[in-house]
């Protein structure tokens, strides 16, 4: 009885990740049909044999380790696409009068990574407030004070070689970090 209860509990906490978005391993096999669409799992998001994202078409991938593209996917030129290594974001619930702005999952955009010189950064549906760039060993070496932006550019050009530690923080209280890798 135990184990049925067991199994019971463990069933139903998987379709309460699912119904929220966010289960362990996705793999996409079909063209995009809807847009914009997002696909995310707390693991890994595989796009295989078949997957593709038409001109005209907005997907964003966004998985907890890992995304994959094989090399039979096909990004066709004019689609929006974005994969990213991040959260299962959980969608809060909408209520009337909000826009749909306030009732997106926020994610941290950090591009190129590796950067040579010009790094690039925005958080979707919200505005940037301070920014924090520092070594592994975690000795802060640059601070950037941000107002009413929702994107920005930071020029690591003059920086060495090697990993950082980037730390983004919003204008609503949101924290993000993520290595950058310096070339």
């Amino acid at each position: 009885m135990r184990k049925c209860i067991l199994f019971l509990t463990f069933i139903l906490g998987a379709v309460q990740l699912h119904a929220q978005g966010c289960v362990p391993d996705i793999t996409l096999t079909t063209y995009e049909t809807t847009t914009p669409v997002l696909h995310q799992a707390s693991n890994t998001v595989v796009g295989s044999s078949g997957y593709g994202v038409s001109p005209g078409y907005d997907s964003t991938l966004r998985a907890g380790v890992l995304v994959e593209l094989k090399d039979d996917v096909y990004i066709k030129s004019g689609a929006l696409f974005l994969a990213h290594i991040a959260p299962c974001g959980k969608p809060k619930a909408r209520q009337q009068g909000l826009s749909d702005k306030s009732a997106a999952v926020s994610a941290l955009m950090a591009y190129p990574n590796p950067v040579q010189s010009t790094l690039n950064l925005s958080v979707d549906h919200a505005e940037l407030s301070k920014i924090t760039l520092a070594t592994l060993d975690g000795k802060v070496i640059a601070t950037h004070e941000a107002k009413n932006e929702t994107s920005l550019q930071l020029e690591l050009g003059n920086y060495s070689s090697g990993i950082y530690l980037i730390t983004v923080e919003t204008a609503d209280g949101q924290v993000f970090r993520d290595k950058i890798v310096k070339n």
